[in-house]
């Protein structure tokens, strides 16, 4: 499935809007809602994390997600679910680093990424490997 196609399908089910973009280079791209906004990387070998943890060379990082506006409850989790989605359909790993900012504090933000499927590498590295449906 082309990715426009699964960006369209993935918010049609979910009827409400998001967006899922990756930049031209196939390294980079955004994520988001009206009230969230998040990006990622492809990490590679020359990545700090990928030494540390040489399992998560190609996985696409979870850089940052960040509330861009007030909004409902749950648009993180929306804009969460349109990655994690694509991350299924395409058959990727995601990781991140769990570093509590707004809202939640660290052990209810890795609950949180938990709950949506990622697993605990040590106490703040996060990765999740695709779901089958």
């Amino acid at each position: 499935m082309r990715l426009r196609e699964f960006i369209n399908k993935s918010i049609a089910e979910s009827k409400q809007d998001g967006f899922l973009e990756i930049r031209p280079s196939g390294r980079y791209g955004n994520f988001g809602n009206e009230s969230i906004l998040g990006s990622i990387k492809l990490l590679d070998s020359d990545s700090d994390l990928v030494f540390d943890y040489p399992e998560l060379e190609d996985a696409w990082y979870i850089d940052n997600i960040y509330r861009k506006a007030e909004g409902q409850l749950g648009r993180a989790s929306h804009a969460l679910k349109i990655l994690t989605d694509w991350a299924d359909e395409n058959n990727y790993v995601l990781s991140l680093t769990a570093a509590a900012s707004w809202g939640l504090d660290q052990d209810q933000l890795v609950a949180w990424y938990q709950r949506n499927g990622f697993q605990l590498l040590d106490s703040s590295v996060m990765v999740r490997s695709p779901q089958t449906r």
